[in-house]
């Protein structure tokens, strides 16, 4: 199973163009498989082509649905992963359902994507427990020359400048 490091990998080399929040997750989705050794075969209006292995142009050329196929060789068989995106408002509805194996059971996942989803580390605006004072570091305290952050650490090689210290 792929893990993040693989994923973002996926993304870097990929280079995409991201027209919103939900381009971003829905790449990320996609990006999920192709580490896990799967290839795209359809994506787009490449649905339709009939090819063997299809690049990713087109993929949101619509803006609320995506859709991927994926296959994979695994042990003598020929695994098919048919993925519908679509985007409601702030969600991403994520439908995934493997064909042709006899367990054709769907997957499905809703993802929340606010609008100007970004890396925000004082949690989303408007939310309560997450205001900005709220996580302000203590004091140095008179006469310690141990950083606040390490206050409650005695043991660690960090606290001790012992062998782990850089």
């Amino acid at each position: 199973m792929a893990n993040e490091n693989s994923v973002m990998a996926v993304i870097r080399a990929s280079r995409p163009s991201f027209r919103s929040s939900h381009d971003k997750v829905v790449f990320a989705v996609h990006s999920f498989f192709l580490a896990n050794g799967y290839s795209l075969t359809a994506t787009g209006r490449a649905l339709f082509s009939g090819d063997e292995e299809v690049g990713i142009d087109g993929w949101n050329e619509s803006e609320d649905r995506y859709g991927f196929v994926y296959k994979k060789a695994d042990e003598g068989s020929k695994k098919t992963v048919v993925v519908k995106c679509l985007a409601l408002g702030d969600k991403l509805a994520v439908d995934a359902l493997r064909v042709g194996d006899g367990n054709d059971e769907p997957v499905n996942l809703q993802i929340g994507v606010p609008p100007g989803a970004r890396f925000d580390p004082y949690g989303p605006p408007g939310v309560s427990g997450f205001e900005p004072n709220r996580f302000v570091r203590p004091p140095r305290r008179p006469g310690s020359d141990t950083h606040p952050d390490l206050h409650f650490f005695h043991d660690g090689s960090d606290f001790s400048g012992g062998p782990g210290f850089i």
